[in-house]
C-alpha cells in the first residue's frame, strides 16, 4: 500500500455482495465505483491500472474464496393478515385496545391491517389508528413495532413488523384504494411485505385494483409475501388474477394437512374467504401451516372479519 510505483491495493467486497444478494439495491446487478475523496495535491494522485493493460500482472483482480459452511438453520416467520373494521367490534364499541391485545395474543412477528382510519371515521376522526395500534403493541410487548402505511382516502392499510424494515413505500391504485410495502431481513434474506384492501361494493374495480396492485409488486424482489382483504373468492376471475402467481397460503396448507381455523372450514368473513396470505412459489420460502383462529371473549368479537395467522420457514 502506498503511493510507489507497483504498489497494490485490496478492497474486500465479502459485505457489499452479500447486501447484493440479499437484494437491499434492488437488483443483482450491481456495479462498484472507486472514489478518491481525499485532498488534491501532488502526493495524492493514483492512478490505476485498467483490465486492458499492456503488463496482464499490473491488471486488476477479482478474487473469490469459497468457503465450506452449513448453511444456516431455518427459521421461522409468523404473519397475521386482519381487516381490523377501524376496531370496531361485534357489540358496536370502537376499542383499539382490544385490537392491540388480539394481535399480541397470536405471537406473530408481522401484521398487515386493513380498514385502519387515518383521522377519519367515527373511530378515528383525531387521531391515526395505526400510529395508535403501533403504540398500544409497544407498551404491550416491550418491543418496537415498526410501520409502513398507504392512506387512501382516509382508510388505508398499515404494515407492522418487529423486523426493522431494510425498505419501506406504498402505491395507490384505481378507485381510492393502495398498497402498503416493506422489506425486512429473515435469516439473511431480504423478504418483501405488502398489504391492500380491494373494493367490495363494485364488482368491475376489482380486477382492476388487483391486477395493478399485482403489477407494483413485481417492482420488488423475491421472495414476497402478499395479504390483505380482496374482497372476493376463491374460484373466480378476480382471484386467479393473484391466486395463479403466488401461492394461496390457506390452500396449500390444507392440501398438506396443515390448515385449522375454529369455524372449520377457513371462512374470514360471514361464510366466506375474504383475507388471503399469498407468497413466492420458492424453496427459500415455505409454508409450515395457517390458522383462522377464535378471537372472540365472552361471545364479542373485535371486528366483523377473522385474521389469517400463516408461518413461513425462511431458508
Amino acid at each position: 500500500m502506498g503511493n510507489a510505483l507497483g504498489s497494490t491495493y485490496a478492497f474486500d467486497l465479502t459485505a457489499m455482495v452479500q447486501r447484493t444478494v440479499n437484494g437491499e439495491f434492488g437488483s443483482r446487478y450491481t456495479r462498484l465505483a472507486l472514489v478518491d475523496t481525499g485532498g488534491s495535491s501532488i502526493g495524492s494522485y493514483k492512478e490505476f491500472h485498467s483490465t486492458r493493460a499492456a503488463n496482464t500482472a499490473a491488471r486488476p483482480r477479482l478474487v473469490i474464496t469459497y468457503v465450506t459452511s452449513a448453511p444456516p438453520p431455518p427459521v421461522t416467520i409468523r404473519v397475521m393478515q386482519w381487516n381490523m373494521h377501524k376496531t370496531k367490534g361485534s357489540d358496536g364499541i370502537c376499542n383499539p385496545d382490544r385490537t392491540a391485545n388480539t394481535i399480541v395474543a397470536q405471537n406473530v412477528q408481522v401484521v398487515s391491517l386493513n380498514e385502519v382510519n387515518f383521522f377519519s371515521g367515527t373511530c378515528a376522526w383525531t387521531f391515526d389508528m395505526g400510529a395508535k395500534i403501533q403504540g398500544l403493541l409497544q407498551q404491550k410487548t416491550g418491543l418496537t413495532w415498526y410501520l409502513q402505511n398507504v392512506n387512501a382516502g382516509g382508510v388505508g392499510n398499515v404494515l407492522l413488523s418487529l423486523y426493522p424494515p431494510t425498505s419501506s413505500s406504498s402505491t395507490l391504485v384505481d378507485f381510492g384504494r393502495g398498497v402498503a410495502q416493506m422489506g425486512i431481513v429473515v435469516n439473511g434474506r431480504i423478504i418483501n411485505l405488502f398489504s391492500t384492501h380491494v373494493e367490495y361494493d363494485n364488482a368491475s374495480w376489482r380486477p382492476i385494483q388487483i391486477s395493478e396492485a399485482v403489477n407494483w409488486v413485481l417492482n420488488f424482489s423475491e421472495p414476497r409475501i402478499v395479504m390483505g382483504d380482496f374482497n372476493t373468492s376463491p374460484a373466480t376471475t378476480d382471484y386467479a388474477i393473484i391466486g395463479t402467481v403466488y401461492g394461496d397460503a390457506w390452500v396449500a396448507a390444507s392440501s398438506a394437512g396443515t390448515a385449522t381455523a375454529y369455524n372449520g372450514t377457513g371462512a374470514t368473513h360471514g361464510a366466506s374467504r375474504f383475507d388471503y396470505v399469498f407468497s413466492s412459489k420458492l424453496p427459500t420460502l415455505t409454508l409450515q401451516s395457517v390458522n383462522v383462529p377464535d378471537t372472540g371473549v365472552n361471545g364479542v368479537y373485535p371486528s366483523d372479519h377473522d385474521p389469517v395467522i400463516a408461518v413461513f420457514i425462511v431458508k
